[in-house]
């Protein structure tokens, strides 16, 4: 009886893989490029962090948005290195509407990731935003 169980489920091995094959390799597909967005996520942010405490150090010598917009710009430059990002807004308000209470100075950026394996299935982009803000005194 047993005997004859195992005899018919020869092939069936062969089967379980042809179906799990394409599955295992979507899945590691999935992860790389998930990976990928992951890393590029957090040098987005870093970079971000970066920037917006660089800005605030200018705007603490001059009270110049000019000029602290423009060193933001170069150190998101030179941590991205022009890497397909963009900057969506860098904004200035009070804290709690009150000028003696310092300054927030607020960066949101954002970046179109290309994918490699997920635009098989039509997603060619992930969009990835980052937010910093930082209180001047």
């Amino acid at each position: 009886m047993l005997s004859r169980i195992l005899r018919g489920q020869k092939g069936a091995f062969l089967v379980l893989t042809a179906i799990l094959v394409p599955v295992i390799f979507l899945f590691t597909c999935l992860a790389a490029d998930l990976g990928k967005g992951w890393a590029y996520q957090s040098k987005l942010q870093n970079a971000a962090d970066a920037a917006v405490l660089a800005g605030a150090y200018v705007y603490k010598v001059n009270q110049d948005q000019g000029n602290t917009r423009t060193r933001i710009k170069e150190y998101m430059n030179s941590n991205m290195g022009r890497d397909g990002y963009k900057i969506d807004r860098i904004r200035y308000r009070y804290k709690e509407g009150d000028p003696t209470k310092g300054t927030l100075i607020s960066l949101y950026a954002s970046a179109e990731v290309p994918t490699n394996f997920i635009s098989i299935i039509a997603v060619s982009y992930t969009h990835l935003r980052a937010h910093e803000t930082l209180r001047h005194l």
